[in-house]
This record gives C-alpha cells, structure tokens and sequence, in this order.
C-alpha cells in the first residue's frame, strides 16, 4: 500500500520506518492472502546492506522459530547460506535447522 496508517505510525511511501526497526523499511500489504502476512520487509534501493546482506523468504523460520532477521542479527548465517560466526557447533548441523 502507498500510504498507510497503524496507531500512532504512518507512511506516504510505500515503505517506512516510522518505529526505528532495527531490521530497516517495512510496509502493510495491499493482499495478506497473497503475502501470508499483513507486512513485510521492504527490499532496500541499493540492495540487501539493511538486512545485514540476509535474502529473506517471507514466512521462513526454522524448527524453533527463529526467522531470518534473528539470523543475521545473531550472525547465525552468512549471506551465501552458510554458517556464520555465531552459529554454535553444539547445536548441531545448521542444515538440520
């Protein structure tokens, strides 16, 4: 949606980041049934740097929960899919999660 509203946030621009999300500009959706959600993250102009270099798959967590966002903020995962320097080995194969 170009503009929206949700209590005391708005936007006239599509994306915003009206509450200083750590993960970057966001928006409502225009079809929820389409998106599986009422919002997202929008991809930034010069590329993925907002997101940590993070491809995100809307909808994507793994077994315990955790999304994409909680990887790259973690350092769980690198941009290329694999581990990262967060990722600890006693918790078993990152592919398993």
């Amino acid at each position: 949606k170009k503009t929206w509203s949700e209590g005391d946030l708005s936007c006239s621009n599509y994306c915003c980041n009206p509450d200083d999300d750590e993960f970057g500009n966001w928006c409502f959706v225009k079809d929820e049934q389409c998106e599986e959600a009422s919002w997202g993250y929008c991809k930034p102009a010069g590329g993925n740097a907002e997101h940590r270099d993070c491809t995100d798959l809307q909808g994507w967590a793994d077994i315990e929960g955790d999304g994409c966002g909680s990887y790259a903020a973690q350092g769980w995962c690198n941009a290329d899919g694999t581990p990262g320097t967060g990722w600890d080995s006693e918790w078993g194969n990152f592919v398993d999660f």
